[in-house]
């Protein structure tokens, strides 16, 4: 029975959406073996796939909008398949309403977040697309409830989306350093894009005026490739990269993500806006205390097993970080809480739920 998804985004390095498909996949294969999953793709791919995935390149010197209208169909039009998964929050091409097509839109950010386009126009080509997606899909997923209720609201469904939640990608019984030893100081992670929503203009101010009043001496990380959105974020990092109290690490593999998670003192995420929030359930698997919001999706994600604060309070945030850091208690006790809470979240449950819908579909055709 063939399974046949678009890999496109897989020929970078694996980032967010990437790792939770190949975990979902990974579980699926466990559960029914006799699915024979096939990644569609222009070019070579970034990912090592699992045991048993095949990977067709078709039509790799086309333009990419062209390949996914013309040369996608016409890959399905001579190879049959019981159903096409689209992982990457959709671009479905047109023709395929014949096909058993499944999208995973995980969230509507774009459309949700205040001031995202810069004109009209490209709000109404965004939300144009999304609902064309939707629309020629036989089953859409997502991955909170939080996402479920942004998508009913800003676009028609003819049913309501299935909530599929992400569960941590990273393998606890990968041997890691002792980052913390090894860089030889305490020190608090931030992991995840570098984007306005982040929280990072926040973060950063707040961690200058902790170590320029005398209140804090331990170093941010951050992890992920760079991107200035702003002049003030430029600004603010420039000052405390100069200073010391900031330290950037880019892209980290997952073993060393691991590794800084587990040394940490504590994950700080202050982001706005989650679909489903990975860093926070990331952390609290690998037993790393989390602060971070109440925002969005991630209470629904995190319980009461996270420091919440409010990032556009400095005070709080401020305040915040300087109890928790001399809070030994407080720490163990959320190491703690953290861990009972990720353990809720099961790629096998997940997958289970993905297969149950799915060959319900098949089962229809």
């Amino acid at each position: 029975m063939n399974f046949v998804f678009d890999a496109e985004d897989f020929k970078n390095k694996p980032r967010g959406i990437v790792k939770t498909t190949l975990c979902l996949y990974r579980a699926c294969q466990r559960l029914m073996p006799e699915l024979r999953f096939i990644a569609l793709a222009r070019k070579p791919l970034a990912v090592e796939l699992p045991d048993g995935f095949q990977v067709a390149h078709y039509g790799p010197d086309t333009q990419r909008d062209l390949w996914r209208f013309i040369m996608f169909n016409a890959y399905l039009t001579f190879n049959r398949s019981a159903f096409v998964h689209f992982p990457s929050n959709g671009l479905i091409p047109k023709l395929l309403s014949n096909q058993n097509v499944i999208l995973t839109l995980h969230d509507v950010l774009p459309i949700a977040v205040s001031g995202y386009f810069t004109d009209e126009a490209k709000k109404k080509r965004y939300l144009i697309r999304h609902q064309n997606d939707i629309d020629r899909a036989k089953i859409l997923f997502t991955v909170s409830e939080y996402s479920k209720q942004d998508i009913m609201k800003y676009f028609t469904v003819r049913t309501e989306p299935i909530v599929l939640y992400n569960a941590p990608t990273l393998e606890l019984e990968t041997d890691t350093p002792d980052y913390q030893n090894a860089v030889g100081e305490e020190y608090y992670l931030y992991t995840g894009g570098y984007d306005r929503r982040k929280g990072l203009v926040q973060l950063l101010r707040v961690f200058l005026d902790l170590h320029q009043t005398g209140r804090l001496s331990s170093r941010l990380y951050l992890t992920g490739t760079r991107s200035n959105f702003s002049d003030e974020f430029t600004l603010l990092l420039k000052t405390a990269l100069d200073a010391g109290i900031v330290k950037e690490l880019g892209y980290v593999s997952d073993q060393e993500l691991l590794s800084l998670l587990r040394n940490a003192r504590a994950l700080i995420y202050p982001s706005s806006y989650e679909g489903f929030g990975m860093p926070p359930l990331e952390a609290m698997n690998a037993g790393c205390p989390v602060i971070t919001t109440r925002a969005t999706s991630i209470p629904e994600i995190c319980g009461d097993a996270v420091l919440y604060v409010d990032p556009d309070d400095p005070r709080d945030f401020a305040n915040t970080i300087v109890s928790f850091h001399g809070n030994e208690r407080l720490r163990k006790d959320l190491i703690s809480r953290g861990t009972e809470r990720a353990i809720r979240f099961s790629w096998d449950r997940t997958a289970g739920v993905f297969l149950e819908h799915i060959m319900r579909l098949h089962s229809r055709s």
